[in-house]
């Protein structure tokens, strides 16, 4: 079985970082969350951690999603990414540009606890979609 220990989570609004990690902890309680508040940030985290995960929101300020998908694949290795936003038609460009997966944010907290607990029921297939590259990414 794949399992997650830690999951980067990439999010501008602090309510919604709230939100994800509080449906996190209901659903997968082991697991820590590591968040940052745009992709930069996320950049910075990823030089010294290795999440199993990450799951990033789209529309973000000084680095948006898009961007950090892009520069993400620039590194040799890395995790899984799935990406999420407030727009459904996104999905196909960012299967495009390399997520494993893509969700619209849920408005319900059961909507959310259901979209974290399918991540990892289907967290195999997640990996085998971006290829398993869950290997500490160098700069």
């Amino acid at each position: 079985m794949y399992n997650y220990n830690n999951l980067l989570l990439l999010d501008d609004d602090a309510d919604d970082r709230a939100f994800f990690k509080e449906a996190l902890s209901c659903v997968a309680p082991g697991v820590h969350c590591h968040m940052a508040s745009n992709g930069r940030e996320g950049l910075s985290l990823l030089s010294f951690m290795s999440p199993d995960i990450i799951v990033a929101d789209i529309n973000m300020p000084v680095m948006n999603g898009r961007v950090f998908l892009q520069e993400l694949h620039t590194w040799t290795t890395h995790p899984p990414v799935i990406m999420m936003s407030t727009c459904s038609n996104e999905l196909s460009e960012m299967r495009k540009m390399g997520a494993a997966h893509f969700f619209q944010k849920p408005i319900t907290f059961k909507a959310l606890c259901t979209i974290v607990q399918t991540i990892f029921e289907h967290a195999w297939t997640i990996a085998q979609l971006a290829g398993d590259r869950k290997v500490a990414p160098s700069l």
